[in-house]
């Protein structure tokens, strides 16, 4: 290579040296001056050319050149490697902080999301426990509906039985009295005119008599057949006013007695079943108690027996101050048959949970015998039940009826 060549590639590598040197010191990777043999060996022997002189007549070869242009090639590379580096870091940066903005974005929208379908979920709720509470209010309201027809069509059957014995009623005190006008009648001898106000056909000698008998009487044209007045001219011919009348009070007072010993033995025996219920209701709260410790553990249990809970020797035990506040104080049958109603429905389903144990293969099929025998016991009950608390419901109407009649 001529000496001409070589000083082109030293100038050449001269100006790609510091291009290298300005971009490594732009990028704060080198903070001095980035030195080269080829270039800067004066700058590089600066500290050693006086204990070395002879370093400084080194002569500038190819191959030392070729070394440099290697070098500078290699920073070259780098320095792209480097930047490309940074670029595909700054692309990914910004695709990162997209795709983050965009999770963030997603992530707003699942809560806004999940705030509304808790809020959907809130009105779900409170819509189905209004639908319950609807639900119940009309169970209830139709079995308020269903008993207030049944009072109804009680009160209608008993107002038709009430205007029926007050019409018989009025026809025997109708009667009655026809008959004590009929027998004071004939006890004065008098004729069936005068009873209508129609007057006789006297005789000349009989008509200032029969005017005198008229005024003193008192009777003319339907006026009063019977006249205070002429009470105590009749006691001489026959049974006395006050006589009949004192008859009729000791028929009513015997009437009166008679309804009211009636009305204490139906409350007294009212009272004896109302006890009788409340003493079945407690046997059916153990023996409830019993199947559903049953139900839940399978230990065995010893079912109570009713003689030991239902003394019926205390139950027809009735002392007089208990009936006379008892007979003052009648409850409806309605606060004894709802309560006794419901254990009886806990049993029904404690015997219901029993069957499908029954059902199960795994379960002992020695206690057959005994679920069949409750499940009659149950049936038994049920009907013994709604005929006892139709009786009882007879016998407190029939009592409010005979109190309303003493009234």
């Amino acid at each position: 290579m001529s000496s001409m060549d070589l000083k082109k590639e030293i100038e050449t590598f001269r100006a790609q040296s510091s291009w290298v040197d300005k971009s490594l010191r732009s990028r704060a990777y080198i903070d001095t001056k980035l030195l080269f043999t080829s270039i800067n060996w004066q700058e590089l022997i600066s500290d050693q050319i006086q204990t070395n002189p002879q370093l400084k007549d080194l002569e500038i070869t190819k191959t030392i050149l070729r070394n440099d242009q290697s070098i500078i090639s290699i920073i070259k590379e780098l320095i792209a490697s480097i930047d490309k580096y940074r670029n595909q870091q700054n692309l990914t940066s910004d695709i990162l902080l997209s795709k983050n903005k965009k999770i963030q974005e997603l992530n707003n929208k699942v809560k806004d999301l999940e705030k509304k379908l808790a809020s959907a979920e809130n009105k779900s709720r409170d819509k189905s426990i209004d639908q319950t509470t609807l639900t119940r209010d009309v169970i209830h309201l139709r079995k308020v509906n269903r008993i207030q027809t049944q009072n109804l069509y009680n009160l209608t059957n008993l107002s038709k039985d009430l205007k029926l014995k007050h019409r018989i009623d009025m026809k025997k005190k109708d009667l009655e009295i026809s008959s004590l006008k009929n027998k004071l009648i004939e006890r004065r001898s008098l004729s069936s005119t005068i009873e209508y106000g129609i007057p006789l056909t006297p005789s000349p000698a009989q008509q200032h008599n029969l005017e005198d008998s008229n005024q003193q009487d008192g009777i003319f044209h339907n006026e009063s057949i019977i006249d205070v007045g002429t009470e105590s001219n009749s006691q001489g011919q026959g049974p006395s006013l006050a006589h009949l009348k004192g008859v009729i009070d000791k028929e009513n007072t015997r009437f009166v007695c008679n309804l009211t010993n009636i009305i204490e033995s139906i409350a007294t025996e009212n009272y004896k079943l109302t006890r009788f219920i409340q003493y079945v209701k407690d046997y059916i709260i153990v023996v409830n108690s019993k199947l559903l410790h049953l139900k839940d553990t399978g230990a065995d249990v010893e079912m109570p027996n009713p003689s030991d809970l239902i003394d019926l020797q205390n139950i027809n035990k009735v002392e007089k101050s208990t009936m006379s506040h008892y007979y003052n104080e009648i409850e409806s049958s309605e606060t004894i048959e709802r309560p006794v109603l419901n254990e009886i429905y806990k049993m029904y389903h404690n015997l219901g949970d029993i069957v499908e144990l029954l059902n199960n293969p795994n379960f002992n099929r020695s206690s057959e015998s005994t679920i069949k025998s409750l499940q009659n016991d149950l049936k038994t009950m049920e009907t013994n039940w709604k005929d006892a608390l139709k009786t009882s419901e007879i016998w407190k109407n029939l009592a409010k009826e005979n109190q309303k009649e003493k009234r």
